[in-house]
């Protein structure tokens, strides 16, 4: 039997995994966000622990601060990575 707070705990784990591939999707298109554009988007503040989470789970997210001061944030796909459905020339 589930209590509230064990029903909460496990919406707010769903919330948060659903904004983790929701972000990991939006920096694999290969376009560059800042983190204040990855926050409108997914209606949260969560973006830079976000970000943080999936450059420590390995994921090459490259960054820079630009001159208003914004981190502008980017996915760099590595070379010999094995490419699903796409053709590569032998």
């Amino acid at each position: 039997m589930r209590t509230e707070a064990s029903t909460l705990v496990l919406n707010q784990h769903h919330k948060v995994s659903t904004l983790i591939r929701f972000v990991k999707s939006l920096i694999l298109t290969g376009l560059k966000f800042t983190t204040v554009q990855i926050n409108q988007l997914i209606n949260s503040n969560d973006a830079r622990k976000i970000i943080n989470s999936l450059w420590c789970d390995g994921m090459d997210i490259q960054d820079v601060r630009s001159d208003n001061r914004c981190k502008l944030n980017w996915y760099v796909a590595v070379e010999n990575q094995l490419l699903l459905f796409e053709e590569r020339s032998v």
